[in-house]
């Protein structure tokens, strides 16, 4: 199996994991409390979306690394953040025209920020900017985000990998 098919492999595997909660999310006998319930599930999905992302980025660029005999590993790129990081190595090392997969780039960067809130600030934030991501809301200072949200992120993710791991 290459690259590209453990990708769809992985990013399918999760759709059908995250279609498989919903059902029993949507079950009222199981879950009484399942707005509540949802949220919680919904911000796991954001992480496991953003977990494989980063993950695929990464032996993306070491497999590049390695193939092309680069010099520099990504690791030795300076940016604002990880995904940033990735991005700048394959455009600016292994050349690939990162401008024909820009529009899931900063969907996937709107998906990192959310995924931040979630993991170093319990799905809250001040940061009322996230309002503008389709799919995103904060109340007050609680971040929670629809289901439409999560395909659509996953979405984002796959059609980014599989780009970068074009042949």
């Amino acid at each position: 199996m290459d690259i590209q098919e453990r990708i769809k492999y992985d990013t399918e595997d999760l759709k059908s994991y995250f279609l498989k909660l919903f059902i029993v999310m949507d079950t009222p006998e199981v879950f009484s409390d399942s707005n509540h319930f949802k949220q919680y599930v919904k911000s796991d999905m954001v992480c496991n979306i953003y977990g494989c992302l980063d993950f695929w980025l990464s032996q993306t660029c070491e497999h590049k690394h390695s193939a092309f005999a680069l010099q520099l590993s990504y690791k030795d790129i300076k940016a604002k953040n990880d995904l940033a990081v990735y991005h700048k190595y394959l455009e600016k090392i292994v050349g690939i025209d990162m401008s024909k997969c820009i529009d899931d780039y900063n969907n996937l960067q709107d998906l990192r920020m959310v995924r931040n809130c979630i993991i170093h600030a319990g799905s809250h934030t001040e940061k009322v900017e996230l309002n503008k991501i389709k799919g995103v809301n904060v109340s007050g200072t609680l971040v929670t985000v629809t289901k439409d949200y999560v395909f659509d992120t996953l979405v984002n993710a796959k059609n980014y990998l599989l780009f970068v791991n074009k042949p």
